[in-house]
């Protein structure tokens, strides 16, 4: 509760700066915040709901954080959705299922973008795949 309440404060503090008449932020420009990274480039396959499912995790942290770091999009190819589209499209509620099962995500300095899809055995859980390391 107190991250979320440190979140909300910090994201106020930004929004304060920058009213409309109605009150709400007429711009907000995450870049100058240092709450997204460079763009990715992820070749020729339908991975987008991997790098838009990641990038949401990656500015919720720095805005909390108030440092970015830039997270492993292949740990999400690898282990979300292997059985039902990989590289040919997915899931991003799936890949938020699996960052909330499994605590969070590596960095992509310990498990770097190799641009092609390792299968893993899923483990059946509820309505979604849960697949550990």
């Amino acid at each position: 509760m107190q991250v979320l309440l440190e979140v909300r404060n910090a994201l106020l503090e930004l929004f304060d700066q920058n009213k409309g008449s109605n009150g709400l932020p007429t711009l907000v420009d995450w870049r100058s915040w240092g709450a997204v990274i460079e763009v990715e480039d992820q070749g020729r396959c339908g991975i987008c709901w991997v790098f838009a499912s990641k990038a949401v995790v990656e500015g919720i942290n720095a805005i909390h954080m108030r440092s970015l770091i830039q997270l492993s999009a292949q740990q999400l190819i690898d282990y979300v959705d292997v059985n039902y589209y990989g590289w040919s499209g997915g899931s991003v509620s799936r890949a938020f299922h699996y960052i909330i099962a499994k605590g969070s995500l590596e960095s992509n300095h310990v498990y770097p973008y190799e641009g092609l899809q390792k299968i893993y055995k899923p483990i059946i859980v509820g309505h979604y795949f849960d697949l550990f390391i």
